[in-house]
């Protein structure tokens, strides 16, 4: 299968080089940035889940399933994360990554799959 990345970075005398994708937070966190309770990718840390409106489901369709051969590493922060601004006027949740069953499923298929790697931290 070909990458739709090849050529696009140069590496000395034309070796080959593994592909590594970082992703940092993806954790159990919703971010209402438009105030309409309705998730979208942009707003989602991963409390979306596997939904189809989630900001994985944009990874995994628009990024990791193009390129298989990416190696992709999600930094997993367990408990709930603070909000980026105190006293803010933007809806947000936050939970740890075992708050629900949904949550709980999501970051388990996640850690089961060869294709990702979990970095989790506190």
């Amino acid at each position: 299968m070909r990458s739709r990345l090849k050529g696009k970075s140069k590496w000395k005398d034309n070796a080959r080089s593994p592909i590594l994708f970082f992703i940092d937070d993806l954790c159990n966190k919703w971010i209402d940035i438009n105030n309409d309770g309705k998730i979208l990718p942009e707003e989602d840390w991963g409390y979306a889940g596997f939904d189809e409106i989630g900001a994985f489901k944009f990874l995994e369709n628009e990024i990791i399933s193009v390129n298989p051969e990416i190696k992709t590493t999600f930094f997993v922060p367990v408990g709930k994360r603070a909000n980026l601004i105190t006293n803010s006027k933007i809806n947000s949740i936050s939970e740890p990554i075992n708050k629900t069953e949904k949550s709980r499923h999501f970051f388990k298929i996640l850690h089961n799959d060869e294709r990702f790697e979990i970095a989790f931290f506190y």
